[in-house]
């Protein structure tokens, strides 16, 4: 399935088949990249399938509004990890239809923008899906305080919280544009975790 925030690549590592994501300007994904050199010992078939499931979380938090300029909210962070079981299960056509059955609502018109942005088909089984996600979900808290770390070694105030890194990270000089955008990356991957518990959990 095409992805719509991203392009995923088909790489060689350590002599085994792996994948890596970049934004279409070329910003690599760095969490996604980690994640599938940690996969390197699985058999291929569970490597393709763990770095698609992920890739497309990665373009389902990106429509959702989790990487915009601003941290998410815990309020957005919750609604954005509920709604993507249902979203999967549904697919667009289908969550679309059952949000409009319900009546307009504020609260899922940022849902229906992204089911009907992403126009996936839905899962006949989420398991595989929601493994392989949550997998990067746990990988995520690691990378996050590992970021949280390296900017409080810089100096970099402000490291108590995800939404303050964040904030701290803007206009900060000393850093090239992927070091922060890496470090905005992590950060607002580890509040996904945070939020999203003991991983996602199938509708």
């Amino acid at each position: 399935m095409a992805l719509r925030h991203f392009v995923r690549t088909e790489v060689s590592q350590q002599g085994r088949t792996s994948w890596q994501l970049s934004t279409h300007e070329g910003a690599p994904v760095s969490a996604f990249n980690r994640f599938c050199e940690g996969l390197l010992d699985y058999p291929l078939a569970t490597r393709k399938r763990y770095a698609e499931a992920t890739a497309r979380f990665f373009d389902y938090l990106v429509e959702a509004g989790v990487f915009g300029e601003r941290a998410a909210t815990a309020k957005r962070l919750n609604q954005v990890i509920e709604a993507y079981p249902r979203l999967l299960r549904d697919g667009s056509a289908g969550l679309a239809a059952r949000i409009r059955a319900r009546g307009p609502s504020s609260d899922d018109d940022w849902l229906l923008a992204v089911a009907e942005a992403l126009k996936w088909k839905r899962l006949k089984s989420q398991s595989n899906t929601l493994a392989a996600v949550n997998r990067f979900l746990a990988l995520s808290e690691m990378l996050a305080q590992e970021e949280s770390e390296r900017a409080a070694s810089l100096g970099i105030q402000g490291t108590a919280s995800p939404a303050s890194l964040i904030k701290a990270l803007d206009g900060h000089t000393e850093l090239t544009p992927h070091e922060v955008a890496r470090m905005r990356q992590a950060t607002l991957l580890g509040g996904v975790a945070k939020y999203a518990g003991k991983g996602i959990r199938r509708e």
